[in-house]
């Protein structure tokens, strides 16, 4: 994959991380190029799992990342793309397309939802004699 001018790549040299910054012009594929780094001090614990299997629910069952990963897996999903530093294709990005990456993916999944919604009004269903039965929107009941 190419990447774009002054997108930040860390590299490892004797198990010491650097951020290098790619310079103008960007990068195709293959090339290679040298730069200064900086080192890279991560809180990340590496090697093992910051918390533990059920720390999801240490807040109770009501815990936001539990809920968002249950109920609405793009918008979780687009946070981590976000950390990453992809895109909303899940590509390398600059720093200007990174930061969109979470309000397009939410915009994306609450447009489909909308649009979703909206079609299933119109949605007719067969019934078990395979007649038409409109969905519950539209159906109304002879008195």
């Amino acid at each position: 994959a190419d990447l774009p001018e002054g997108y930040k790549i860390e590299v490892t040299q004797q198990s010491v991380v650097y951020a290098v910054e790619v310079p103008k012009g960007g990068l195709v594929k293959g090339q290679s190029f040298t730069g200064v780094g900086s080192v890279v001090i991560s809180e990340v614990p590496m090697g093992e799992w910051r918390g533990d299997l059920f720390d999801c629910c240490a807040l109770g069952p009501c815990h936001p990342s539990l809920l968002c990963s249950f109920f609405c897996a793009p918008i979780i999903t687009s946070q981590v793309m976000t950390r990453m530093k992809l895109n909303w294709l899940g590509n390398a990005g600059s720093k200007e397309e990174v930061k969109q990456t979470f309000k397009f993916v939410c915009g994306l999944t609450i447009a489909y939802t909308i649009i979703s919604n909206i079609l299933d009004l119109f949605l007719i269903t067969y019934d078990n004699y395979g007649l038409p039965n409109p969905s519950a929107w539209l159906a109304t009941k002879n008195i």
